[in-house]
């Protein structure tokens, strides 16, 4: 029997998905560079290889059938490394609705401490943002599988990831190599070198031993995941093209005799850097908020929001893997804020109303206009079903403030947004439909900030620097 996380974790975000067994690729046979075949190199060293496969997830629909959408973000699609069962093992069964192809390849895998998985392919076309990251998915808890899905280490984004000399960390040639093992991480190294992978293209992606319960055992070893992000293609069909014909290879190797531990020593995790507080926004934000109230009739509700430093505090993720709770699928590269916070500790409902006079106003600083993050975005979310719905990304704020503010000398570092079912050909609008992918009348609404990679580093910005969003609820008459 599966324990599922308490419906009020939901407080963050994050991610995510389904397993579509018919996503793979047709090119499953493709050598991953140059004249040797890779499996074949690497059989004949007395390993089996199962060969896996990449898996698109596009987001919100794939979603439709699952339990969770794990606060998954709707300007984001998805993807996974689809891992095979290792050769003899049952594969895992349907694990947090995800589920388990016909050929046992899955999203969500076990994997012994003298097994590698490695994924070899081109990084995402030009886009705001792409990563690649490892989360302890889900840990046997007296039998009952627990929802983690907390990370593993540091995501691999367009800011530090390998791609030797190529251009651009966009459409580059890598290979990810995953394991525990030191050993198998060099033999891996030689084998992809081997088959025409530059050294300098390959990346590895270590699984901490002191951190992951792993092995294969039923009902005993870890449940694991490794999940792609990718947000706001330049080019949108170049982007689908992408995800829809992936030519990625994902192989799991299993030595034909065991080995003996090898662990790698867990990489410390990239430390968030402050230094370029918001705090000097904050009587623009004021006058906002006062400019907002007066041309809505005043009358708005405040709702507080749980800052980025709450929600920080909440999903860092060896707390949550040490106190079993939920850390939903967070993020090195990400800084979170959520709420309402009201709604989060289970106090009051947050509804919108079928009646159009009935929405609300979300407003506040722009992350990437005042140099804090590469890309940002505030989600409406299903809080019922854990699904990001709609989304004003930072791209789309410019402007956003001039009915409320002209003139204003940082207007250009503000946003603000209505929320509502019917957004009437409104700029700056995001509209929430009904049924799915929407929100019902009786189901809740949260609201979600993100923001994506602090220029000049590999992480999010440090959450003390970040002013949090607001919002205002006002009721229909």
């Amino acid at each position: 029997m599966r324990k599922h996380a308490d419906d009020l974790g939901l407080l963050i975000l994050a991610l995510w998905l389904v397993l579509a067994a018919a996503c793979g690729s047709d090119d499953a046979e493709a050598t991953a560079g140059g004249d040797v075949d890779l499996a074949a190199a690497i059989e004949a060293e007395g390993f089996d290889v199962a060969e896996g496969r990449n898996i698109p997830f596009a987001f919100p629909e794939d979603c439709a059938a699952l339990p969770s959408c794990y606060s998954g973000n709707s300007t984001s699609p998805y993807a996974f490394f689809g891992v095979p069962p290792a050769p003899g093992a049952a594969p895992l069964s349907d694990v947090g609705g995800f589920e388990t192809a016909e050929d046992g390849v899955a999203v969500a895998f076990q994997l012994r401490p003298d097994e590698v998985v490695i994924y070899t392919g081109r990084t995402s076309p030009r886009a705001a943002y792409f990563s690649y990251a490892p989360y302890l998915f889900g840990r046997h808890d007296n039998g009952t599988l627990v929802d983690l899905f907390a990370s593993l280490g540091d995501a691999l984004n367009q800011t530090n990831i390998a791609v030797g000399d190529a251009d651009s960390p966009f459409g580059a040639e890598v290979a990810v190599i995953v394991t525990a093992h030191a050993g198998l991480a060099e033999r891996a190294k030689g084998w992809l070198t081997d088959a025409g992978i530059d050294p300098d293209q390959q990346n590895l992606m270590v699984l901490p031993s002191d951190i992951a319960r792993l092995g294969d055992e039923p009902g005993v070893s870890d449940v694991l995941l490794v999940l792609q992000r990718f947000a706001l293609f330049d080019d949108p069909e170049e982007g689908q093209a992408y995800l829809d014909a992936p030519t990625a290879r994902v192989l799991r190797i299993t030595p034909e005799q065991p080995l003996e531990p090898d662990p790698i020593a867990t990489p410390p995790r990239v430390m968030r850097t402050s230094g370029n507080s918001e705090s000097h926004l904050s009587a623009a934000l004021d006058e906002l908020e006062q400019a907002i109230q007066q041309a809505h009739g005043s009358g708005g509700e405040v709702i507080e929001l749980l800052s980025a430093q709450g929600v920080g505090l909440a999903i860092e993720p060896q707390r949550c893997i040490d106190n079993l709770t939920p850390c939903q699928g967070e993020v090195s590269d990400t800084t979170y804020s959520a709420g309402p916070r009201s709604f989060i500790i289970g106090q009051t409902p947050n509804r919108l109303a079928a009646d159009s006079g009935d929405y609300f106003m979300i407003y506040g600083v722009n992350h990437e206009a005042t140099g804090n993050a590469i890309y940002s975005n505030v989600v409406v979310q299903n809080a019922n079903r854990q699904a990001g719905i709609a989304a004003l990304t930072s791209r789309e704020m410019a402007g956003s403030t001039d009915a409320y503010l002209p003139d204003h000398p940082d207007a250009d570092q503000l946003f603000a947004a209505k929320v509502a079912r019917d957004c009437a050909q409104q700029d700056h609008c995001i509209e929430v439909p009904t049924g799915f992918p929407g929100i019902d009348p009786d189901e809740d609404i949260m609201f979600l900030g993100r923001s994506y990679i602090k220029p000049g580093t590999s992480v999010a910005p440090a959450a003390s620097d970040l002013l949090t969003e607001r919002v205002l609820r006002f009721a229909a008459p």
